[in-house]
């Protein structure tokens, strides 16, 4: 019998004490899910339809956003429900951890990553997950979370992981900088079309001034692109800059029109360092 649990609880324990899992628990203020799978995972569903429509609007754009090769990027993994449809991405940062955002796992229950696969739906490994920490405070199921930043906790240690390194504590994100952000976002013109493979995008940091005032939280740095954008599917994603993870790619105010010229909100990972370091020594 195979138990997975997303561990959320309503009770304020300070962390070194444990729950019935054995995970190490945070201070939450409300329960947001609590269930626990038995058996294996249900097979994959071979009729899925996994192709791009034909329209040469979707082609255009997936000629822009370009498939990776997980040789390349092998710390990116997807994360997937118990009926194995995806959720988001994440990064894998430790042996047993991967970051994501906290929207991603709050609504949904994610039992397993992908991981060493760009596709979606096959090859590289599964790996069952045992719980999710999520920011103290991030409690609203709703965008924008004020802390939208979450640790998926893994069953087991990824063998030889390739884990991404953090951003460094002292970095400024540059306004006029290009990122890239690695995800499996909706294409616009192709509504009910999300890629079967991760891909990887190229994005202009904006400056304070505009962010702000789309988003108001310093915890967040923005990016927009005249040819190119994050949509919907790309939460999670991690956001690099010269080899560096600097970020997670949130949400942006119009989600229906992702290349309406409105600034992505990425989740700003100087501002959580203490925290993601302090959860991941728990697990090493």
């Amino acid at each position: 019998m195979i138990g997975v649990i997303i561990v959320l609880t309503l009770s304020a324990t300070a962390w070194g004490e444990l729950d019935s899992t054995g995970l190490p628990i945070d201070e939450y203020e409300d329960v947001i899910g609590n269930e626990t799978f038995e058996g294996p995972l249900p097979a994959l569903d071979e009729d899925k339809d996994t192709t791009a429509s034909d329209s040469s609007q979707c082609l255009i754009y997936l000629e822009k956003r370009q498939k990776i090769d997980i040789e390349d990027y092998p710390y990116v993994v997807s994360l997937h429900n118990s009926d194995r449809e995806y959720l988001c991405s994440g990064t894998i940062i430790s042996p047993r951890v991967a970051l994501t955002v906290h929207h991603c796992v709050s609504s949904y229950s994610a039992r397993f990553i992908r991981a060493n696969s760009e596709d979606l739906y096959s090859g590289g490994q599964e790996y069952l997950v045992q719980g999710i920490i999520k920011y103290p405070n991030a409690s609203e199921n709703r965008l924008p979370l004020p802390h939208d930043i979450a640790l998926v906790v893994l069953e087991t240690e990824i063998p030889n992981a390739q884990v991404l390194k953090l951003v460094d504590p002292n970095f400024k994100v540059a306004p006029g900088a290009t990122v890239q952000a690695l995800g499996a976002g909706r294409i616009e013109d192709c509504a009910e079309y999300y890629p079967s493979f991760l891909s990887k995008v190229n994005l202009q940091v904006t400056s304070d001034k505009d962010c702000r005032e789309q988003y108001s939280s310093e915890n967040w740095f923005c990016t927009e692109s005249h040819t190119t954008y994050s949509c919907i599917g790309d939460g999670g994603a991690p956001v690099l800059s010269n080899g560096q993870l600097i970020g997670i790619v949130s949400h942006s105010k119009d989600l229906q029109r992702c290349n309406s010229g409105m600034p992505t909100a990425n989740v700003n990972l100087t501002k959580y360092l203490s925290w993601i370091k302090s959860k991941m020594a728990l697990f090493e």
